[in-house]
């Protein structure tokens, strides 16, 4: 065997020994895509929730404020009829 064929010999061991390395890291890399758009989705549905709910609740404050003011008048207007009369 002669210079050429030993260099060809050790790269086509060396290639057949990477393949695989690179084959593994690629497909890592393709797992770690997809585990992170799951992570960004969970995370978008959280952020939605969240929103959903402090709406809701800034509603519900709005609302109570609401009767609260009502309530206020009622007793503005009792006093004044009370005391005016």
């Amino acid at each position: 065997m002669d210079a050429e064929e030993r260099t060809s010999a050790a790269l086509d061991a060396l290639d057949r020994q990477i393949r695989p390395e690179l084959a593994a890291w690629w497909k890592e890399g393709a797992d770690l895509a997809e585990q992170y758009k799951a992570d960004a989705s969970k995370l978008q549905k959280r952020r939605t929730a969240l929103a959903k709910r402090t709406a809701s609740i800034r509603s519900a404050l709005r609302s109570e404020e609401r009767k609260l003011g009502a309530a206020v008048v009622r007793l503005l207007k009792t006093l004044h009829r009370v005391f005016c009369w």
